[in-house]
């Protein structure tokens, strides 16, 4: 899980070269494949200061992705979250990208808000040209194999759409 810590604290220790994504793939086993995975677009966000600049970036910059970006600083902050885990720091810049992912990993290791956030800031940055096209509906289809889980990816899931003012049933 996220490692806590004081309100309004944001980490910046993202990797800055592709030796260093590499070495962080490498220290945590995380294995990419697939023909369209280069190094420099799946680099890890390994800091929630290097998430909110890619949700910054979103939709080239526009009001909705500032937007975006701000709310979830003030998520992240209120829930005392440090740095992405794992499997967040891995999948959100590809999953930012558009790109599909298969994460594997264990039970509480941040998988719901590793495709949580993405889902987020894609109904966020797009919603608006949505509703002008006339395109409403459900945006994310979650789906779980019990009811139990699919309460649980609920409880997780109201932490990031609150706050964007999204619904969630």
């Amino acid at each position: 899980l996220p490692q806590h810590v004081p309100e309004g604290a944001l980490k910046d220790e993202a990797p800055t070269s592709s030796e260093a994504a590499a070495a962080f793939r490498m220290e945590h086993a995380i294995n990419i494949g697939g023909a369209a995975a280069s190094e420099a677009e799946v680099a890890p966000l390994t800091s929630f200061a290097a998430v909110i600049q890619a949700l910054s970036n979103c939709a080239e910059g526009s009001k909705a992705a500032s937007s975006l970006a701000r709310t979830t600083r003030s998520v992240f902050s209120a829930l005392k979250y440090e740095t992405p885990s794992v499997i967040q720091a891995q999948s959100w810049p590809i999953a930012l990208a558009g790109r599909d992912v298969i994460g594997i990993s264990k039970t509480g290791s941040g998988k719901t808000m590793g495709f949580m956030l993405p889902a987020v800031a894609q109904a966020v940055t797009q919603g608006e040209v949505w509703r002008k096209a006339r395109q409403f509906g459900p945006y994310v289809v979650v789906l779980a194999p019990t009811r139990e889980l699919a309460k649980q990816i609920f409880e997780e899931a109201s932490k990031m759409t609150g706050p964007h003012k999204l619904g969630i049933a």
